[in-house]
């Protein structure tokens, strides 16, 4: 048995390679071949070859004792075996001994081939030219000391598929220690980059096998809202389809000092992060990482972050710690066969703020909800049936605990330990707990798909039974005003002269309501509802040239309340035709043209009941929060009549058995018959790409504010060395998102119909963003939300390659031109201090007193940026990164210290950028951690 392909697949941690069997025939050929007196020895010269059924050698000379079964070869050496190859200037192989010498020469392990194929090749060009190489190394000398037991000395390999003749890097190891299927230890091993020693180690363990128990590359990593933070992850291999990895870790925290009444994120502690991964089918496997961690960090007011202070020292933050947080996250996947199925999706945080305070991206910190769920479904030809319990996480809100277990960490004054105790009137009582998030607890759905009736109809229906209800709880907890905020005065006060029309016996304030678990009028209320929706639809066809699909469904919803025992329905018939046509050309060159017109007209006559919840009427009352989910707000307005009118048109090549689309253009108008003028939103979009480059607009006009509701272009450019994109996007957004109290939340200048600071989004933007599921078009912009400001932003990426590997990238966004106005509680704009100017032209040195003006301010231009350089000089084989994160500014309005109740302009704190490091050496894994 030759050792030269064993050696080699091992080394290269690939699959077992066919090897020549003991006693197999060798057959050889040469120029000139000659034997001694016995013909024990064999001398082959010029053109030389030795081959067996599954190995082959090449050499100017080879010489072939029969007696030791050694094979000396010499002068352009070239072998392959199975998977392997070797090209050396001489090479001596013991067929019995397994041992295998060589002479300047280098082996190559290659994949994305087979051994047939390679056993054709015949010189070192058709090697690397031939499939993938997925290691290159230079040996002394191989032995087999034993069964599955091989002794290497002088190793120097590249485990990557890189020009293996003239390597960029390589690791050298004086020795190497190899089990077959199990791990080679290198002793004294350094990296080499360009011939220079980069990284020397004293040894280094490699797996050659799917999965092997023992630790894997510590990652450090450093960022200034968390200092250095390193994690040791250890590798188990428990079965040959699971796995799991726990990674011990510390974090040293900021060096910033914390300080009583500040705000701050952060963490400090040791860690322990474990993921568990299984995989028996591609239907049936799993993923689930639990994330605990030992914050030893100062305890913090779960409703703004802000340190404590100690209850002896008031300049002192408390000396209690946070203690023990956490988190799950993953996924599972189960086939039962027959055609169920179950699936589970985890994202779970022990608090709302571990998100923020574990990482510094400001799009994961921005998360409001996380959701978790779980499926368990049966999939039919004729029907859906699904079970489905859904949680979402409200994360937006401070760091309250989801166990509810936040409590007053001083001495209590005669309150729950979970309320505020302290002496201030503006938040003692105020509950310690965040907002109760409605649940889907469970969920069920049928779905009888479209089957037909008749020649020309279908009909389907869908039906959905939901318990809508917290964990804890038959309330929302949002409070008697019906909106969770903190530190705004509320919409409802019990004492004020005017009456309370939706909740008149009200007599409980909003701060003692909110987050005490227990339902006030005003808050939602956790129900049952059942949703059918039966529908039955057509198609007739007029010749080739017109299509006509008409439609009706009705949808009908019964609620009942788990607390006021009552019960709602509300239901409505929907009608809506399609008429469609299509005309088109395909010209010689293959180039096709199809233009698309299609008008549909969409009607509800009106609505029977309606969603329960609060329906306010004016000021003093709680807010809209009537709609939980989707289907609550299939439909805003009834009466509805709606309509579309579309064109489209597009450009298209066909590309072997699939059809380019080269350009399209769509042209619509949207109609609502129940607005001041009919109209909607009229709508232009057009977008087109030929490699490298694509492009494309998208633009929304606002009929009833007579203004762009959105604007949206790209453009991108993409080849191998570079690329760069754009993107622009601009979104009417109503002043009552940019105006701020003096509390720093929305303004309570909302219109007479109030409604929930959740849906002000919904006002903004374009027709979709108001659009129910049974809408065709967004409902009308109520006449309180059609003033504002287009937000814009300007997205940036670009990347490119220069030479020797070295490589830079850039992302970024930049938002222009937002800005706030500062309000009071009731709405009224805030005014900054008179200013006294000299104005020259009238009265030379007289001051003249100029009006005051609202306090305003800038948000900041900037938004996140990230810049990165790399350097990969040999085809990503190894790769080192530096990579840049910049958080945009925090932007602050505050009090005129000189004038007393005036606010001066927003000021912006900076934070310096985190910096990763990350050195990647493949099939050996990433130093450093992102």
């Amino acid at each position: 048995m030759t050792p030269l392909g064993l050696v080699l697949v091992l080394l290269a941690q690939a699959p077992a390679t066919p090897l020549p069997a003991e006693g197999e025939p060798v057959r050889y050929q040469a120029d000139q071949g000659t034997s001694d007196g016995h013909g024990n020895v064999l001398h082959l010269k010029g053109r030389a070859e030795l081959r067996t059924e599954t190995a082959r050698i090449l050499a100017d000379q080879i010489v072939y004792d029969q007696r030791t079964r050694i094979v000396t070869a010499s002068g352009h050496c070239y072998a392959v075996n199975g998977l392997a190859g070797a090209v050396a200037e001489g090479l001596t192989l013991n067929l019995d001994e397994n041992w295998l010498q060589l002479k300047n020469g280098r082996f190559f392990v290659k994949a994305d081939v087979t051994p047939e194929v390679l056993l054709q090749t015949s010189t070192p060009e058709q090697l690397m030219s031939t499939g993938r190489t997925t290691l290159a190394a230079r040996v002394e000398r191989v032995e087999r000391v034993g069964q599955g037991h091989l002794k290497i000395n002088g190793l120097d390999f590249t485990p990557c598929d890189c020009n293996p003749l003239e390597p960029h890097w390589s690791i050298k190891a004086t020795a190497a220690d190899v089990r077959p299927g199990d791990q080679a230890w290198l002793w004294l091993p350094v990296i080499y980059v360009y011939g220079v020693p980069i990284l020397p180690l004293p040894v280094l363990n490699v797996p050659l096998k799917p999965q092997k128990t023992g630790l894997l590359v510590t990652t450090p990593s450093h960022s200034q809202q968390n200092g250095w933070q390193v994690t040791q992850p250890v590798y188990f291999a428990l079965a040959s389809n699971w796995d799991l990895t726990a990674s011990p870790g510390y974090t040293w925290g900021s060096s910033t000092k914390p300080e009583p009444g500040v705000g701050a994120l952060g963490v400090k502690g040791p860690s322990l992060d474990t993921e568990v991964r299984w995989a028996h089918s591609r239907d049936t496997k799993g993923d689930v990482e639990l994330f605990l961690l030992d914050d030893r960090l100062p305890l913090r007011d779960p409703r703004n972050l802000a340190y404590y202070a100690s209850a002896t020292d008031g300049t002192k933050v408390i000396g209690e710690a946070r203690g023990i947080r956490g988190s799950m996250n993953g996924a599972v996947l189960q086939n039962f066969g027959a055609g169920w199925s179950a699936r589970l999706d985890l994202n779970l945080v022990s608090d709302s703020a571990l998100v923020k305070d574990t990482t510094t991206d400001i799009a994961q910190q921005a998360n409001q909800y996380l959701r978790t769920s779980a499926v368990l479904s049966r999939r039919t030809p004729d029907s859906i049936l699904s079970f489905t319990a859904t949680a979402r996480q409200d994360i937006a809100w401070g760091g309250f605990s989801a166990f509810d277990n936040d409590r007053w960490p001083y001495a209590t004054t005669g309150l729950d330990p979970h309320q505020d105790n302290s002496s201030n009137p503006a938040t003692r009582g105020q509950w310690l707990r965040g907002p109760a998030t409605l649940q889907q607890l469970p969920a069920v759905h049928l779905d009888l798909p479209s089957r037909p009736l008749g020649e020309y109809f279908t009909w389907r229906l869908g039906a959905d039974f939901t318990r809508l209800a917290p964990f804890n709880g038959h309330s929302g907890d949002e409070g008697v005003d019906g909106i969770y905020q903190l530190g705004s005065p509320p919409l409802v006060d019990p004492t004020s002269s005017v009456p309370n029309k939706v909740c008149p016996s009200n007599s409980t304030s909003d701060l003692l309501s909110q987050g005490d678990r227990v339902w006030q009028c005003g808050e939602r209320e956790a129900r049952l509802r059942l949703d059918l929706v039966p529908q039955i639809a057509g198609s007739f066809g007029l010749g080739d040239w017109l299509r006509i699909r008409p439609s009706v469904w009705i949808r009908q919803d019964l609620y009942f309340g788990e607390v006021t025992r009552n019960t709602d329905q509300r239901g409505y018939a929907v009608g809506d035709i399609l008429v469609s046509s299509e005309v088109s050309r395909t010209f010689a060159n293959g180039l096709r043209h199809a233009i698309q017109p299609s008008l549909e007209y969409r009607e509800i006559p009106g609505q029977w009941g309606s969603v329960p919840g609060n329906h306010p009427t004016g000021p003093n009352q709680p807010v809209e929060n009537r709609f939980y989910d989707e289907i609550d707000g299939a439909l805003f307005q009834a009466p509805l009549r709606q309509g579309v009118a579309r064109v489209t048109q597009t450009l298209s090549r066909r590309v072997g058995a699939v059809m380019q689309e080269l350009l399209r253009l769509d042209v619509a108008q949207e109609f609502d018959f129940h607005s001041d003028n009919g109209l909607a939103d009229t709508v232009a979009s057009l977008r087109g790409g030929l490699a490298p480059f694509s492009a494309g607009v998208t633009f929304r006009y606002d009929t009833q504010r007579s203004a762009p509701a959105l604007w949206a272009a790209f453009a991108a450019f993409q080849t191998a060395r570079f690329a760069a994109g754009v993107r622009f996007d601009q979104l009417f957004v109503p002043n009552q998102v940019f105006d701020r109290d003096v509390y720093g939340a929305f303004a309570r200048n909302l219109p007479t119909a109030a409604i929930s600071a959740d849906d002000l989004a919904r006002w903004g933007g374009g027709g979709s963003l108001r659009q129910g599921i049974d809408a065709l078009v967004g409902s009308p912009v109520p006449a309180g939300f059609r003033d504002g400001q287009r937000q814009s932003s300007l997205t940036l990426d670009a990347r490119v390659t220069l030479v020797w590997g070295l490589g830079l990238t850039y992302s970024g966004t930049l938002y222009p031109g937002a800005t706030w106005t500062l309000r009071d509680a009731t709405g009224a704009l805030i005014n900054s201090p008179p200013a006294a100017v000299p104005v020259v032209a009238r009265t030379v040195g007289v001051a003249q007193t100029v009006e005051p003006k609202p306090v305003t301010g800038r948000y900041s231009l900037l938004g996140q940026q990230n810049f990165g350089i790399s350097f990969a000089p040999a085809c990503n084989c190894w790769r080192l990164d530096i990579i840049g994160r910049l958080p945009p500014p925090i932007g602050q309005y505050i009090a005129d210290p000189v004038n007393p109740g005036s606010f001066v302009r927003s000021s912006f704190n900076w934070r310096f950028p985190d910096l990763i490091f990350l050195l990647t050496i493949q099939n050996f894994g990433t130093f450093g951690a992102s």
